[in-house]
């Protein structure tokens, strides 16, 4: 049986070690670095406060960040040390994430992104969109981030808080998972959309894809027609 939701594994950039975070099946710990190859326990980080509901690394796999209710811990994955012990004022909604040296913590809290420094442990940015978040990510570079929410897909200025661009057919989307092409110059995010309208409670599955350069939608298919997606599309290599 699985040891913990699939949400809460992160894989690092060598491909050698992978992260998960806590479960019931695992309460006393925040998050456990493997070894791919033979399975072994690398480094098991303490519990701080609450369990773990979200889990970021990296880019650099340097910096695991962990956070669950009002409470995130951003750990040195070399060492297994605790580097700081953020407390937000609010609870985490749908997600946490990290810039690529860890020198940022990004959290979301209904519809508004925090933005704290790592290292001091403190609130530097809050901006917010007209509905909640469902998913977001900081992008390749660490000095923009992406949200997407039922009513629109935003792209931010991390350092700023300055919306820099509406990502083309947002709307009506309900992403809940995000991913950036290896060289950054495009994204993908996979959620619900509704079948015919926002109140009919029906969502199918849908995948889309934009590109950052413009914000222009380049890819969009939902379950009805997957049978169609051609697997071998340049932008899924």
């Amino acid at each position: 049986r699985p040891l913990v939701p699939h949400l809460l594994v992160r894989v690092f950039a060598d491909s050698e070690r992978l992260t998960t975070g806590a479960s019931i099946l695992r309460g006393d710990a925040a998050a456990v670095i493997w070894n791919v190859t033979d399975g072994e326990m690398l480094h098991s980080f303490e519990l701080v406060d609450e369990v773990t509901a979200f889990l970021a690394l990296s880019q650099c796999g340097g910096t695991l960040v962990t956070a669950g209710g009002t409470s995130v811990a951003v750990w040195d994955t070399a060492t297994g040390a605790l580097r700081r012990h953020i407390r937000s004022p609010v609870r985490w909604a749908s997600g946490i994430d990290v810039s690529g040296g860890g020198a940022k913590v990004v959290g979301s809290e209904q519809r508004c992104l925090m933005v704290w420094d790592a290292i001091l442990g403190r609130p530097q940015l809050r901006f917010c969109a007209s509905a909640p978040i469902t998913a977001f990510r900081i992008l390749p570079g660490s000095r923009r981030v992406v949200a997407i929410t039922p009513a629109e897909a935003i792209v931010w200025d991390l350092d700023r808080g300055i919306r820099l661009m509406l990502l083309e057919g947002g709307v009506g989307f309900m992403a809940q998972s995000i991913a950036v092409s290896p060289n950054g110059d495009a994204i993908a995010a996979c959620g619900g959309a509704p079948m015919d309208d926002m109140v009919s409670g029906i969502f199918t599955v849908t995948t889309k894809a934009w590109e950052l350069a413009t914000g222009r939608l380049i890819y969009h298919v939902s379950d009805e027609d997957a049978q169609d997606i051609d697997m071998d599309d340049a932008f899924m290599r």
